[in-house]
């Protein structure tokens, strides 16, 4: 059997053949996201030659979709694959949604598998878009609630794997006709995005070509869960997320959602009409810490976002040249973020506080330790889309270090609400004393 997408009519829980109601809003619907979108995945040349073609016309017209944007020359000279039945507009499409959302499903394959591999006490990202499309079961007493077993996750991680895989396959994908997808598809839709069953092609609908990119993507997800056997078809978010564990398991928009929300964060919520805190109705997966070091190494360190890179991760103690003694000096600049450029902070929404904190800790435990660098901002300003915070400090730091000991480097967002919500904590050993 055959299922297809459609944003007209409701979901059933049928196992195939139903019918698309609910459609994500695409973070790159705008001509300026789009080109940026296409920046950062293509390059700037393959965007100059967009430029330079009919495409800056057309999105001074405000075209809906990147695919009415790329004259049949451009994309011929971009797309690197040729899809049975697709033309070259449609090849440059399907190869650039096919080869991005592998991305996309390694990135939470990598997440889960650390999360199975090293449990931790507190909710992380993953873990919480895990159970928001996969309802862990009751917890017994003793042990934290909603957590699942590692037997859950590793089911999970191998369908995972198995979608990732076929999508990797060209030759599993073709192009359509309306006609024919309206012929094939299990309801007989001509409107339908794309259809797959088990073992069988992805066919791809001219509909599809209308969408965002991010839809796109997570279509071409959906679509590989089916084609491994997942051929229950339930599709409207608010449905999905109420969804009991054992359905979801054989959803393919549960994998979806799962793959697309970790990878770009859920949906905005509505703003309000008055300010509210910001960690209640905004998501703090896109809230960062964020230090860069000018000395004594040039490194970008962050912690946030679902990611985190640390000093310590580089080089975990910085000493003076052997045999000798030598000052050994920190320069860097701190930021904080709470948004990205594909899902800007909604209006009215009132920002957390701020704070920083560098103390150094002598090895001679009769010495106390030093506050180097100590800040606090109740009310950072907002500046703008993945733009850091403006804080009522200096967030550049200088000091030298010259006795032995360690540096602690903490820097985080709090509010009232929460304990912390993104925080850079790191512990870097120093030995400006490295004399015989």
């Amino acid at each position: 059997m055959f299922e297809r997408f459609l944003f007209t009519s409701k979901s059933s829980d049928k196992t195939d053949g139903t019918k698309r109601h609910s459609i994500r809003t695409s973070r790159t619907s705008t001509p300026v996201n789009r080109i940026l979108f296409l920046q950062k995945t293509i390059g700037n040349k393959a965007i100059q030659r967009l430029l330079n073609s009919s495409t800056e016309q057309k999105a001074r017209n405000n075209q809906t979709t990147i695919s009415r944007s790329i004259s049949e020359e451009t994309a011929e000279e971009l797309r690197t694959r040729d899809y049975r039945g697709c033309n070259a507009v449609q090849d440059f499409h399907v190869d650039f949604a096919r080869m991005r959302a592998p991305r996309w499903i390694t990135s939470t394959i990598s997440a889960l598998e650390d999360h199975l591999n090293n449990p931790r006490e507190i909710i992380t990202v993953i873990e919480s878009t895990l159970n928001r499309f996969f309802h862990p079961p009751p917890a017994p007493r003793g042990r934290i609630a909603g957590r699942h077993d590692p037997e859950t996750l590793s089911i999970i991680i191998r369908r995972l794997r198995r979608m990732r895989q076929a999508i990797e396959n060209p030759r599993l994908f073709r192009c359509v006709t309306r006609q024919t997808c309206g012929r094939e598809n299990s309801d007989h839709d001509p409107n339908a995005y794309a259809y797959a069953g088990q073992g069988t092609r992805i066919s791809i609908c001219p509909a599809f070509f209308e969408l965002g990119l991010n839809d796109q993507l997570s279509t071409i997800i959906h679509e590989s869960a089916h084609h491994i056997g997942l051929m229950r078809n339930v599709i409207p978010r608010d449905e999905v997320i109420n969804l009991p564990l054992n359905r979801a398991m054989n959803n393919a928009e549960s994998y979806a959602l799962l793959v697309t929300e970790y990878f770009t964060g859920p949906p905005a919520p509505p703003v309000p009409a008055p300010p509210v805190p910001l960690t209640t109705n905004w998501s703090i997966a896109y809230m960062s810490s964020q230090v860069m070091f000018n000395q004594p190494l040039n490194e970008l360190c962050y912690e946030g976002q679902g990611q985190r890179h640390y000093l310590s991760e580089v080089r975990r103690s910085i000493e003076a040249p052997f045999p000798s003694v030598q000052p050994i000096r920190f320069r860097g600049q701190v930021r904080f973020y709470t948004d990205t450029t594909d899902m800007p902070m909604p209006q009215n929404y009132t920002l957390p506080e701020v704070r920083t904190q560098i103390l150094f800790i002598p090895s001679d435990e009769s010495q106390n330790a030093t506050a180097l660098y100590e800040h606090r901002d109740l009310h950072p300003g907002y500046l703008g889309p993945e733009l850091p915070l403006l804080v009522d400090f200096s967030p550049n730091f200088d000091f030298t270090i010259s006795q032995n000991g360690t540096v602690r480097f903490t820097f985080w967002m709090s509010d009232a609400n929460e304990p912390f919500i993104a925080m850079y904590d790191d512990t870097i050993f120093v030995r400006p004393d490295n004399d015989i």
